[in-house]
């Protein structure tokens, strides 16, 4: 896999150019969370992905859909009837009862809805965000990166502040400890490479901090999400000529490899045993040290013969 074909991962990894464009311009565009995630601790529940089907690479419709850890007990979320809307980035609340996600279809920028899909909530729009939030341990502010700078607001879109300059490209997570991590990736901005890679801050913007560097200028860290007591970070990165799924100290910056056949998108268990992950738009999941990977979903194919990518895992957390 050469440099086109790693862009091209990130790209799959993200939200697609066009919903970005949308974004920019100020067309109203639905989102919550994210890939832009966090494990938060608690008994392992159900795994949120989106299921995109796609004709010569590019998205025609995504929707959002939960799976049991086993690979049992497939359901629909059942926000989007119709089946032809475009909703990214499903990210499980800490208590587990919510899900935010983003979706053209709707409107406004953000939306929430119960566990099972019911209970669609709307959150006005906020102007020059992209629709990857995460969620805060509290539960009551959502991050979110905008077009200058990564911001915080209350789950209604109010008191908006802002927690640094720095252009995360569309990746952040919000630990349970109340540290963020966000994978700064100027390149997505056409701006300079130099201040790429992943980073740690606090929500007051102080004490930032770039835990780790990128290497090759074409392989920045991307969709960081945080162990359930926040001492990890789990990222995609390409050291070579493909992403793999790494982990990080978040004390240290020190990282491995975790994956050796290609992996991204990682999704912490909340119990810390186990990470869900996508490779080649099937979905994935394997113990934290790497170990005992297995394929529980397909992608597969429509009846129409579009090829099917999974993406953007996030694992719901429930009370113990």
């Amino acid at each position: 896999m050469g440099r086109k074909d790693r862009f091209a991962m990130r790209k799959r990894a993200r939200l697609p150019e066009s919903a970005v464009l949308a974004a920019v311009a100020g067309v109203l565009v639905l989102a919550l969370a994210l890939p832009a995630h966090a494990a938060f601790p608690g008994r392992n529940g159900r795994i949120a992905f989106t299921v995109e089907p796609r004709e010569r690479g590019e998205t025609i419709s995504s929707t959002i859909e939960t799976i049991l850890p086993s690979g049992r007990g497939r359901r629909a979320l059942g926000t989007c009837p119709s089946g032809d809307c475009l909703h990214f980035f499903p990210a499980w609340s800490p208590s587990g009862r919510r899900l935010a996600f983003g979706a053209r279809n709707i409107g406004p920028m953000f939306a929430v809805v119960r566990a099972n899909g019911t209970g669609l909530r709307e959150v006005p729009h906020l102007v020059g965000s992209y629709p990857t939030p995460a969620w805060a341990p509290s539960g009551r502010r959502l991050l979110f990166p905008g077009e200058d700078g990564l911001f915080t607001a209350r789950t209604d879109g109010t008191r908006v502040r802002r927690v640094t300059s720095k252009r995360s490209s569309f990746d952040s997570a919000w630990s349970q400890t109340g540290i963020i991590a966000f994978a700064n990736d100027d390149d997505a901005f056409n701006a300079p490479f130099v201040d790429d890679g992943l980073y740690t801050v606090r929500p007051d913007g102080t004490r930032l901090r770039r835990l780790v560097r990128d290497r090759f200028n074409a392989s920045s860290p991307a969709m960081p999400d945080w162990s359930p007591h926040g001492s990890k970070i789990a990222f995609g990165y390409a050291l070579t000529d493909e992403y793999q799924v790494h982990v990080a100290d978040a004390a240290t910056g020190a990282h491995r490899a975790l994956t050796t056949h290609g992996g991204a998108e990682p999704a912490c268990s909340p119990d810390g045993r186990f990470i869900a992950f996508i490779r080649d738009g099937d979905l994935y999941v394997m113990r934290s040290n790497g170990r005992g990977t297995r394929r529980i979903l397909d992608g597969g194919q429509t009846e129409s013969g579009q090829e099917i990518h999974l993406g953007s895992p996030s694992w719901q957390p429930l009370p113990r």
